[in-house]
């Protein structure tokens, strides 16, 4: 029906598209907690349904990307609680909130995990050097596992840099709370 290189070609274009449409879905979520807060600071919520009607053409390929990932990582997320509660954990430490956060992370882990592989078929397959068999299975095996732990980095990234931010601000926390307790402390002496 299709031959190998046409096929090879459809399958990177979509997904070096489900890639960038992945990371446009990652961009509007960080951004979503000022959304929200500057909706509510003017009043101007809308429901859903004129929401969904006013959507451009990329808020519905967003929401259609966004959907799709949510059943995705509603397939691959684990089973026992445990796991599930530690990952959970590390996503509030690095400050993500919300509750499908979860869901979307291990969406990210699976479709990355798909990605990159064929990203590394494709450009095998362009180099038109031959290769042997059992180079090309070794980096597509490299590159899954890449692309199944690189979202566990990212989180560590975000926890490190959200702690390190803490541990900046701790000292002015903390000169803060010692000029309130004594302000406190001269006014109950009176």
């Amino acid at each position: 029906m299709f031959e190998m290189p046409i096929l090879i070609s459809i399958l990177v274009f979509t997904g070096v598209f489900l890639f960038f449409a992945a990371l446009l879905l990652l961009a509007k979520y960080t951004g979503t907690q000022k959304d929200v807060l500057r909706k509510l600071r003017t009043g101007t919520m809308v429901d859903a349904k004129e929401s969904e009607e006013n959507l451009s053409t990329s808020g519905r390929i967003r929401r259609y990307f966004s959907n799709w990932l949510f059943s995705l990582g509603q397939w691959a997320k684990p089973k026992k609680e445990s796991d599930l509660s530690r990952v959970e954990k590390d996503m509030l430490r690095a400050g993500y909130r919300s509750s499908n956060a979860v869901i979307f992370y291990f969406g990210t882990k699976v479709l990355l995990s798909l990605i990159l592989p064929a990203l590394v078929l494709f450009l095998v397959f362009y180099m038109r050097r031959p290769s042997p068999a059992m180079y090309i299975i070794t980096l597509l095996v490299l590159f899954a596992v890449i692309g199944f732990f690189l979202p566990n980095l990212f989180l560590w990234f975000k926890i490190s840099r959200r702690k390190a931010k803490f541990i900046e601000g701790f000292p002015d926390a903390l000169d803060l709370m010692v000029v309130c307790v004594e302000a406190g402390m001269g006014w109950m002496q009176r």
